[in-house]
């Protein structure tokens, strides 16, 4: 998602690169969507584009940063749920 909303930046003329006007409509989508991602998107678009690199896709990142918000945190009270 950040790489989507990553090239939503502005560009030479003073629009955004998809051509509206900043901040475009991707940008207030997340916004709309979630202020907390869209907060940490918008702390990443100051970065330069290698740090970006290694922090999204560095080996660090794929073998040491879980995001445990994706992983329901009991999958077996999901199943006893539906089963009821």
């Amino acid at each position: 998602m950040a790489e989507v909303v990553l090239d939503h930046d502005e560009g030479p003329d003073g629009l955004c690169w998809c051509g509206e006007t900043i901040p475009c409509r991707t940008w207030r989508k997340l916004d709309e969507a979630n202020k907390g991602i869209h907060r940490q998107v918008e702390k990443w678009s100051s970065w330069s584009d290698q740090r970006l690199e290694e922090y999204l896709y560095g080996e660090r990142r794929a073998l040491n940063d879980v995001i445990e918000e994706d992983e329901p945190a009991d999958d077996s009270a999901d199943a006893d749920e539906v089963g009821a």
